[in-house]
C-alpha cells in the first residue's frame, strides 16, 4: 500500500493536524502550530509518543513578553520536536504556535513553521514514509534566516508514552589507555537515580509518573541507537554519529534522555555546526515500530543485550 495523507480538521486540543500512514503505521503532524509530530504508532495500536492535552502553556510571562511579544506562551504540546543549542530562557522556549505550511510528497509531507521572531531561526520536519512497513525517515531542520552566521546543533526531542523503559547501549570501542565514554550531568541529576541503571553493556531510564524529582543526563552514543518500551509496542531510533571528527554539545555527547513525572524525552543531538546565512542544519532520524516482546530486567545486562539483538537484529 503506498503512502496516504489526510488532513484532521481537529484532532484532539491541537487543531489542524496531518494523518500520514501506508496502512500499517501511521504518524500525526500538526498543522497550526509546532510543528510536533503528535502520534507514531500501528495503524490498530498505541501512540508510543506522549500528547499534553492539558492546553496549559509551560512557559511565559515578564521575560518571554519582553523577548518576543506582550502575551507569549510557549507549550510543551508533547510528541516530537526540533530545538537548537545551546539551551537558554526564553530563547529555546519559542510560542510556536501559528499555522505551518504544508507540502506534500509521494512518501509523506514537510511541516514549516514561520521565521522565529528574534531568534533567526525556522524549523521544518519531513516525514519519508515507506510503502510497506514500520520504517519512517524524519529529517529534521533549521534554516538560518537572519543575516549573520549562526553556531548551533540540531536538537530534537522525542517525547515518549508514559511508563515505558528506555535503552541505549554503552559504547565498546577499543581505545587502549584512552577513555571511551562521555557522561554528562545536570545540576539537578542525581546519578544514584532509582530509574537510572549504568550497566557495563547498557543504560536504562525508566518513566515513572510517580517520581518527585528531575534526571537528565547525556552520553557520547556511538551506536547513534536508543529504544523505547512502551507496552505492547517498541519505539526504534537510530540516526548516524561522527564522534571521531565532530563534535556534539553539552560535553561532546550526541545522545540525552530527561525524565520527570509528566515525560520522559528521548533526546538526539547534531554535531555544533556554523550555518550561514541563508543555509540548513538538518538531522536525519530513522523511525521504526516493532510489537514488543516483552520488556526486559531494567538492570540485567544479559536480559538487556537478549532483548537488544532480537529487536535490533
Amino acid at each position: 500500500m503506498s503512502v496516504k495523507c489526510k488532513v484532521i480538521e481537529n484532532y484532539e486540543v491541537f487543531g489542524k493536524c496531518v494523518e500520514i500512514t501506508n496502512g500499517t503505521v501511521k504518524a500525526i503532524v500538526t498543522a497550526d502550530i509546532g510543528p510536533r509530530i503528535l502520534f507514531y504508532g500501528f495503524c490498530d495500536g498505541e501512540n508510543v509518543l506522549h500528547e499534553d492535552h492539558s492546553n496549559k502553556p509551560n512557559w511565559l510571562g515578564k521575560a518571554w513578553d519582553e523577548y518576543y511579544y506582550e502575551g507569549a506562551k510557549a507549550y510543551i504540546y508533547g510528541g516530537h520536536r526540533i530545538w537548537a543549542t545551546p539551551e537558554g530562557a526564553p530563547e529555546t522556549y519559542y510560542p510556536d504556535n501559528e499555522p505551518l505550511t504544508v507540502e506534500y510528497t509521494q512518501s509523506g509531507a514537510i511541516f514549516t513553521a514561520p521565521p522565529q521572531i528574534k531568534n533567526d531561526i525556522q524549523v521544518s520536519i519531513e516525514i519519508r514514509m515507506a510503502d510497506s512497513g514500520a520504517d519512517m525517515e524524519v529529517f529534521n531542520r533549521i534554516k538560518n534566516v537572519g543575516t549573520a552566521d549562526k553556531e548551533f546543533a540540531v536538537w530534537t526531542i522525542s517525547v515518549m508514552q508514559h511508563g515505558g523503559l528506555e535503552i541505549f547501549p554503552q559504547n565498546t570501542n577499543d581505545t587502549g589507555y584512552l577513555h571511551n565514554r562521555v557522561i554528562s550531568l545536570w545540576s539537578y541529576t542525581n546519578p544514584n537515580d532509582y530509574r537510572f541503571y549504568n550497566g557495563k553493556k547498557y543504560m536504562t531510564v525508566k518513566q515513572d509518573p510517580a517520581a518527585p524529582c528531575a534526571f537528565k543526563m547525556g552520553t557520547n552514543n556511538r551506536s547513534g541507537a536508543a529504544i523505547y518500551c512502551a507496552k505492547d509496542t517498541v519505539f526504534i531510533k537510530t540516526r548516524d554519529v561522527d564522534h571521531d571528527n565532530l563534535t556534539y554539545p553539552d560535553g561532546n555527547v550526541s545522545f540525552e534522555t530527561y525524565t520527570a513525572s509528566g515525560v520522559l524525552e528521548l533526546e538526539m543531538m547534531d554535531a555544533v555546526k556554523v550555518v550561514a546565512p541563508g543555509a540548513t542544519s538538518e538531522l536525519k532520524e530513522n523511525w521504526s515500530l516493532k510489537a514488543n516482546p516483552g520488556t526486559p530486567d531494567a538492570r540485567s545486562d544479559d536480559e538487556l543485550d537478549a532483548f537488544w539483538k532480537k529487536i535490533m537484529g
